[in-house]
């Protein structure tokens, strides 16, 4: 998963594009309102530049579970996973290595069929 309920961090992205007379922005806020459930909640805000010059405003929410990382193993291994994790730096996220507490996690897995391991 992108997120764990552990290691969930709110954030606010943001960009765009220009081509010609038209252009394109957008606001991503990634967000928990309860944490006590099990979701999130990612709210874009789009700004659309037509050639025409009228701009125009699209709202649009994701809203995604945010489990503990244990369900996920939990999870991997009930459909036949042998899932093990594998610590790694985002090549985005600005002075994040890994071996900072900032870190992410990733549980690879391989899973067996008719005694076949696959990737």
């Amino acid at each position: 998963p992108d997120e764990t309920r552990e290691r969930f961090v709110p954030s606010v992205s943001s960009g765009g594009t220009d081509e010609g007379a038209r252009g394109f922005r957008y606001l991503a806020w990634n967000h928990d309102p309860n944490p006590d459930d099990e979701m999130a909640v990612t709210d874009y805000a789009f700004l659309v530049r037509e050639a025409t010059g009228e701009v125009r405003v699209v709202h649009d929410r994701h809203i995604h579970g945010l489990f503990p990382r244990q369900v996920w193993l939990d999870t991997l291994v009930a459909v036949g996973f042998e899932p093990h994790s594998q610590i790694y730096a985002h090549s985005e996220v600005e002075g994040e290595d890994s071996s900072s507490s900032s870190a992410r996690s990733a549980e690879p897995g391989a899973r067996s069929a008719v005694g076949t391991v696959l990737a």
